[in-house]
């Protein structure tokens, strides 16, 4: 149990009742998110609406507000997050990790490496946030692929193997590719299939050219 405190009006702070895992866990997502062009606050923002527990949820809200591409991304992190279990969050390494990739444009990296030394599992996100097993070795096959065309290939031949509801759904994403919509356009036309963070990092990794970085990554969140 900790508290996240709002230094401008102390009254609405509000305890909250996080673990280590799962705020390592949405760490993790912010740093895969950063990684493929999304900017620090829209990072923040995306973590958060995909986050079940409420009460992580409204500390990164409150934390966003605080956050820009400007400033120290630890600071705020530091700031709403405090307490004696989670102190580790915003003292060193943490601090010195993220003012050290900001310097060096690697905040993304440097997230990811605090999540992987913190004990952040493969696959946590994706279990946390109750993807379907099947599109998690889709994304696993994807992550292999590399440039449109063998994408596309990958793509019809997971369709060709996977169960029959999916068949349709890839199948319905290859005629899409084939007839040049946007490879995230066609993913976002099954969105009960597909989750938020998913399509969001799917959609500014290709505008930036990080589709096979999204899917490794991806993979392994």
């Amino acid at each position: 149990m900790f508290k996240v405190y709002h230094e401008v009006s102390p009254e609405e702070s509000i305890d909250c009742d996080v673990s280590e895992k799962e705020f390592c866990i949405a760490i993790k997502a912010i740093g895969v998110a950063i990684l493929v062009g999304i900017d620090n606050c829209e990072a923040i923002r995306l973590v958060a609406e995909i986050t079940p527990n409420a009460h992580l949820r409204a500390g990164l809200i409150h934390a966003k507000r605080y956050v820009s591409d400007k400033v120290s991304f630890s600071e705020p992190f530091g700031l709403c997050f405090p307490g004696d279990g989670l102190n580790y969050f915003y003292k060193n390494p943490f601090t010195g990790a993220c003012n050290y990739g900001e310097h060096f444009n690697k905040l993304g990296e440097m997230l990811l490496m605090y999540a992987k030394d913190s004990g952040v599992p493969e696959h946590a996100l994706a279990e946390q946030i109750g993807r379907d097993s099947e599109i998690n070795i889709f994304i696993a096959d994807m992550s292999n692929a590399f440039g449109r065309r063998s994408f596309f290939t990958g793509l019809l031949g997971f369709a060709i193997q996977t169960r029959e509801e999916l068949k349709r759904v890839f199948s319905d994403i290859a005629e899409d590719m084939s007839n040049g919509k946007k490879i995230a356009d066609a993913f976002a036309k099954h969105s009960d299939w597909f989750d938020p963070f998913f399509l969001a990092v799917i959609k500014f990794a290709e505008e930036n050219d990080k589709l096979p970085l999204a899917f490794q990554l991806l993979a392994e969140a």
